[in-house]
């Protein structure tokens, strides 16, 4: 137990240092030295990734009703729904949690992304989700965090293994588990990148998007020129209770905003032939506001936060030998869309979610955890409302 808690710490340290060094990323010296440290050492091999998945075995998933790990926490004493009594799924594709430089994708059995993932991305996100369902959330091969500094072929090539297994595990799903249930698709960062892409390739052309209740899609910049073209079909939510719909937010402080100049990521874009890559930044993108549940840009006041939460690790506070969620931080914080389709809040009174981060007030690593109730509450509201209307 011990050597396991060591582990944990140390990749509790790893990310925290890399929230440190994004928000020191003040000069392009800096943020050449950060690509530098990370940057695998050849270009992208398919000779040597890792095996893929097989989602049949217990070890290819994070979370699954029968091995929920950490998922079933809630804040306080919040209840959760036993996963036989929920009346939905969901299809949780998580964000980066490898930032190595070994490989291009990682490996299933990387410790440190898997102890990130288990104990810091599945209690802090994935466990928004357990008051209203049956929770499936795939480990993949994902690509290392370096692909969000500087892609390129070799980027490209990893987004796409990545991408691949998290269309082999929901078609597994969709095979072994689904049974005909509604479900929701939730994701957060690298995990929305893929999650748009499953919409587009996968979803759009089945009979699987009858069953969608919603997709929630922060932390990726959703751009509106795909709602205009391959997801015409799924629009934004625009109320609490619409179904069939979807939502998306990138978090910022008021006084901060996105570093376009600075920003690598890339969405997918299905061509007739292959497909190409566009750069995000630059892009007007999706908003709809998690306390109000609208696209519009009013301020939602503090009275509609019901509360945020974040990981309580393990030592003063905390006596347990695993994570725990803090009780939840009520009516602490406003919110609103802007015309740049970000979503811009008032400081947060905890300094607990100054750790991470990132530059430009980035909010990035908390666009769950701020909104922990509301999504929670939202989420329930949701599939009360798609059952309801079936």
């Amino acid at each position: 137990m011990k050597t396991r808690l060591h582990k944990f710490l140390v990749a509790i340290a790893i990310i925290v240092a890399i929230g440190i060094a994004a928000s020191a990323l003040t000069s392009w010296l800096a943020r050449q030295a950060l690509v530098a440290s990370i940057r695998p050492a050849s270009e992208f091999d398919p000779a040597i990734l890792p095996t893929a998945p097989d989602y049949s075995a217990t070890s290819a998933w994070a979370v699954t009703p029968d091995e929920p790990g950490l998922s079933l926490l809630t804040p306080g004493t919040l209840p959760s729904t036993p996963p036989n009594d929920a009346a939905a799924d969901v299809f949780f594709v998580h964000p980066t949690t490898y930032f190595g430089k070994e490989n291009w994708n990682a490996n299933l059995d990387n410790i440190v992304a898997n102890n990130l993932l288990d104990n810091m991305v599945v209690p802090s996100q994935v466990s928004v989700f357990n008051a209203c369902c049956r929770i499936f959330a795939p480990r993949y091969r994902q690509a290392t965090f370096y692909v969000f500094l500087d892609v390129g072929a070799s980027g490209h090539q990893a987004l796409d293994i990545a991408y691949q297994d998290v269309r082999d595990a929901f078609e597994h799903y969709m095979a072994v588990y689904n049974d005909g249930r509604p479900f929701i698709l939730a994701s957060h960062s690298q995990g929305t990148l893929h999650a748009i892409r499953l919409l587009e390739d996968v979803i759009a052309e089945s009979a699987y998007r009858d069953r969608l209740i919603a997709a929630y899609l922060p932390g990726f910049s959703l751009p509106l020129d795909k709602l205009e073209t391959t997801l015409q079909w799924l629009p934004p939510c625009s109320n609490k209770s619409s179904v069939r719909c979807l939502l998306a937010w990138d978090t910022y402080g008021e006084k901060g905003g996105p570093r376009h100049r600075d920003d690598r990521g890339e969405h997918y874009y299905a061509d007739a032939d292959s497909g190409h890559w566009e750069r995000r930044a630059g892009k007007t993108v999706t908003c709809v506001n998690p306390l109000s549940w609208t696209t519009d840009r009013d301020v939602a006041g503090k009275k509609l936060h019901a509360g945020a939460t974040y990981v309580v690790l393990p030592g003063i506070g905390n006596l347990s030998l695993l994570p725990t969620l803090a009780t939840l931080i009520e009516h602490d914080l406003s919110a609103r869309c802007d015309e740049d389709g970000f979503l811009y809040i008032s400081k947060p009174t905890s300094p607990v979610f100054d750790l991470a981060k990132m530059p430009g007030e980035s909010y990035h690593n908390y666009d769950y955890g701020l909104f922990y109730k509301n999504i929670r509450d939202n989420a329930v509201e949701r599939v009360n409302a798609f059952i309801g209307r079936e």
